[in-house]
C-alpha cells in the first residue's frame, strides 16, 4: 500500500523502478501496476507522489477529442484555452509526446498559460512546431524531436535555459525561432540551407554551428553572438545586415562563394 502524500513534494523524484520496469510518469506506472496480478501494489494514492517531478510528468498519446485542455486532432496538439481546465500548466515538468506529427502554434506559449516548470519534451514523430510554440519557456533545457523539419516564427524564442536540440532533420527555420536562447551552446543543421533573419541573434552562449549546407543568411541572424569564434561560410553565398554584427570573440571565417554582403 502507498498512502497519501508518501513522497509528496520530492522535488528531485522523476523515476519509480517496479518489477524490473522504470516509470517516469505517475500515470504509467498505475496502469502497470493495475495490470498485474498478485504480488502487486493494493493501493495507491492519488496524492502519493503530489508535487513532484514523477506525478508531473505528462505523456501525449494520439487520439482525438479534448483531455485537460488538450485539444487532440488527427496528428495536431494544441492547447485550448477557452476551456476550464483542470490541470495546472505550472505543474508540468515533461511531456512526451506519441504519434503525433504537428505542434499547433502557441501550444506552449507561456504569455498564455504559465509553463514555468517545463524542462524536457520529447516527441520522436514529430515533423513540424508551429509558430511560438514554446516561446519564453524559462525551464525548458532539452528537446529531443530528432525528426523535426519544420520551426515556425519564434518558436523557442527566448527560452533562457535551452542548452542543447537535434536540429539534424530541420530545413526550414522561421524568424527569430532561437533568438535569446542564451544557454544554447552548440547547434548541428547539416540540410538547413536558409538561415533566416535572427534565427540566432542573441545566442550568446553559442561556440559552435555547423553551416555546411547553408547559402543564405538572413539579416541579424547571429546578432550578438558573442561567444561564437570562428564560422565556416565556405557554401555561403549572401549574408544580410547586421547578420554577425557585435560577435565580439569572431576571429575567423571563410567564404570563398560569397557573392553578396549586405
Amino acid at each position: 500500500l502507498i498512502y497519501d502524500y508518501a513522497f509528496a513534494d520530492c522535488l528531485s523524484l522523476n523515476t519509480v523502478y517496479y518489477k524490473g520496469e522504470l516509470f517516469n510518469n505517475f500515470e504509467d506506472f498505475k496502469d502497470f501496476n493495475n495490470s498485474q496480478s498478485a504480488p502487486k501494489i493494493y493501493y495507491i494514492d492519488e496524492t502519493a507522489f503530489q508535487n513532484t517531478p514523477f506525478n508531473n510528468n505528462v505523456r501525449f498519446i494520439y487520439t482525438t477529442g479534448i483531455i485537460d485542455g488538450f485539444y487532440l486532432s488527427s496528428d495536431l496538439i494544441r492547447y485550448n484555452d477557452f476551456l476550464t481546465n483542470n490541470i495546472s500548466t505550472n505543474d508540468i515538468s515533461s511531456i512526451e509526446l506519441i504519434q503525433f506529427t504537428k505542434i499547433s502554434n502557441n501550444t506552449f506559449n507561456a504569455y498564455d498559460n504559465s509553463w514555468n516548470n517545463l524542462t524536457t519534451v520529447t516527441g520522436l514523430n514529430l515533423i513540424t512546431i508551429g509558430i511560438y510554440a514554446f516561446i519564453s519557456c524559462p525551464s525548458l533545457t532539452q528537446i529531443n524531436l530528432s525528426n523535426i523539419q519544420s520551426i515556425g516564427y519564434g518558436a523557442f524564442r527566448r527560452c533562457p535555459s535551452l542548452t542543447e536540440i537535434d536540429l539534424f532533420s530541420v530545413t526550414s527555420i522561421g524568424v527569430s525561432a532561437f533568438s535569446n536562447c542564451t544557454s544554447l551552446t552548440e547547434i548541428n543543421i547539416p540540410l538547413l540551407q536558409d538561415i533566416s533573419d535572427s534565427v540566432f541573434s542573441n545566442c550568446s552562449s553559442l561556440t559552435q554551428i555547423d553551416l555546411s549546407s547553408v547559402t543564405n543568411i538572413g539579416a541579424y541572424a547571429f546578432f550578438y553572438c558573442t561567444s561564437l569564434t570562428q564560422i565556416d561560410l565556405s557554401s555561403v553565398t549572401s549574408i544580410g545586415v547586421s547578420a554577425f554584427s557585435n560577435c565580439t570573440s569572431l576571429t575567423e571565417i571563410n567564404i570563398p562563394l560569397l557573392q553578396d554582403i549586405s
